[in-house]
């Protein structure tokens, strides 16, 4: 379970070391390095799916993804191995499961497994369920994670996900490094109870030596966000996943203690929750408790139950394959797959291929994804918050929505009003192939576009291979973004949702060396959602392909 110690030091002795004296010298180097060094084991069945799913010449990702997402320690390897310095170069950190499996290709994952397999499992029965019992805890948790961000917040799902999974790594590596000692303590005591006592017998405090485990394992500090609670949130999407991952803790516990009663809908909540923190209405609160127990209730059937969820969804994924975080985050095997309510406005996501030589292109029936398509008295809503000079831009193009009456005539017009009256300079309408190895400049205004421009699209975690909408407002001068269109740091990408044989993105940014201001996302995201609510209902297609 722990990292050799250091032969060299033993081969220094000036005496022959006996039998005894040997196993003492070992327990001593094991006691120095401390908990932070300990080799978590893997679940044996998980690994084992996950290694013959990544064996597999022509897997789907969202099936291996969905195994991985079962397992802290197997997702923690691969975030470790995707965010090296050798896989990662100057690429976007690495914080979601799926990210992970893209960028390591099915060769380095199988390395990693085989890794993991390698490592000595718990001799001790007691210890060995008390270790499975804290990581079936952190399914439960992602999965809660993923149920609430779904409803309140989907840009941050898959990075709840993860940060669900991780929790309760320190009880993990408590009980992994304890042993016996931790099943003694644990018995009648709540976790909070077993970490103070950890504390005062044993001198270490278990989530301080977590928050080092993560760090040295390449975990990202986007994560931590949810993780660590002395950390400052200076963004409100660090703010929803610490949010939504200490309410998925609080749900989880409340229903394996016999206290999911008292979060009933017509319940007070108490005054220290951090259900409280995610503001959100009566309404919404009662989907997520009715979804959450139902989650929670199917992870606890039994092997008929399950078996029957199991055959469900897989007559879904067969008549509509996706990667929706609710498909690849739950986080069940064969025997213990949950069945949930599907949403219509969840967001489905290009199917991808994994080889033996890595990733190896996009299924050619892949269609767009996470269309933004609010409502409209959403639209409205967020248009009120804006500035005069924004809600003007933005009543401009609710009157061309209103106005126009082709598609080709909507999009053309919206493209010159983005630069002349919007806070945008340049705007691309961007088609992709259906493989999505590259992307032509269909229709584009502002400067520094060139007619008959193809982008090679060779990153599969870019944008445009798989078709998602991003937002970043980073820039920086001497920094190139390797996933972006046009390699600038800051910038908006969205698919829109038009007839057209191949898959089209409006693309906009505010120039090579300025940021994206708060508003222009915001004006980018309520423009997509207004013309992705307009386009369906028009004729025609894309505007006339040129550079203006």
């Amino acid at each position: 379970m722990f990292e050799a110690g250091n032969e060299a030091d033993k081969g220094m002795q000036d005496e022959p070391i006996s039998l005894e004296d040997d196993q003492l010298e070992e327990e001593e180097t094991v006691t120095r390095r401390g908990p932070k060094h300990v080799q978590l084991p893997a679940e044996s069945s998980v690994l084992r799916e996950a290694r013959l799913l990544a064996g597999d010449r022509n897997i789907r990702i969202g099936k291996l993804t969905a195994t991985v997402a079962q397992d802290p320690v197997i997702t923690l390897e691969l975030l470790k191995t995707a965010n090296a310095t050798f896989y990662s170069g100057e690429r976007p950190s690495i914080t979601t499961i799926q990210n992970a499996v893209i960028r390591l290709g099915s060769e380095t994952i199988v390395e990693t497994l085989d890794s993991l397999a390698a490592r000595d499992p718990f001799e001790d029965p007691e210890v060995c369920r008390e270790f499975e019992s804290i990581r079936a805890l952190t399914r439960k948790i992602s999965l809660v994670c993923v149920v609430i961000s779904n409803k309140i917040q989907r840009d941050v799902t898959e990075m709840t996900q993860t940060a669900g999974l991780m929790t309760y790594m320190n009880y993990l590596i408590a009980c992994a490094y304890l042993g016996e000692d931790y099943v003694e303590l644990s018995q009648g005591r709540k976790r909070t109870s077993i970490a103070y006592r950890i504390q005062q017998d044993f001198g270490f405090d278990i989530h301080k030596i977590m928050l080092e485990y993560l760090r040295s394992h390449g975990v990202p500090t986007e994560l931590f966000y949810g993780l660590d609670r002395e950390l400052k949130c200076k963004t409100t999407s660090q703010a929803s996943l610490r949010f939504i991952v200490n309410s998925s803790v609080e749900l989880v516990e409340a229903w394996a203690t016999d206290r999911w009663e008292k979060y009933a809908p017509n319940q007070t909540l108490p005054s220290n929750s951090s259900l409280r923190l995610l503001k959100i209405s009566d309404a919404q609160y009662q989907d997520i408790y009715e979804e959450v127990a139902e989650a929670l209730r199917g992870k606890l059937k039994g092997s008929k139950g399950s078996e029957e969820s199991n055959s469900e969804e897989e007559e879904n994924e067969t008549e509509a394959p996706s990667l929706s975080p609710l498909a690849t985050t739950s986080g069940t095997s064969s025997k213990q797959r949950v069945h949930l309510k599907r949403s219509e406005s969840l967001r489905t996501a290009p199917t991808l291929i994994l080889t033996k030589r890595g990733f190896g292109g996009y299924d050619p029936t892949a269609q767009p994804t996470n269309f933004i398509e609010p409502e409209q008295d959403e639209i409205a809503k967020q248009t009120e918050k804006l500035s005069d000079d924004a809600r003007t831009v933005l009543n401009m193009i609710t009157t061309l929505c209103d106005e126009c009456k082709t598609a080709n005539e909507l999009l053309t017009r919206l493209m010159s009003l983005l630069i002349s009256d919007g806070p945008f300079v340049r705007a691309a309408l961007i088609t992709l192939t259906k493989e999505r190895e590259t992307a032509d400049i269909h229709t584009a205004v502002g400067e520094g576009f060139a007619n008959g421009d193809t982008i090679a699209v060779v990153d599969p975690l870019s944008p445009l291979a798989l078709c998602l909408t991003q937002i970043k407002s980073f820039n920086s001068k001497h920094m190139n973004d390797t996933i972006s269109p046009f390699g600038i740091t800051s910038y908006a990408i969205s698919p829109i949702k038009i007839d057209n044989e191949s898959p089209v993105v409006l693309y906009s940014d505010c120039g090579m060396d300025r940021p994206l201001a708060l508003e222009a996302r915001k004006i980018f995201r309520l423009v997509v959602g207004l013309i992705n609510r307009t386009l369906p209902k028009l004729s025609g297609g894309l505007p006339k392909r040129g550079i203006v």
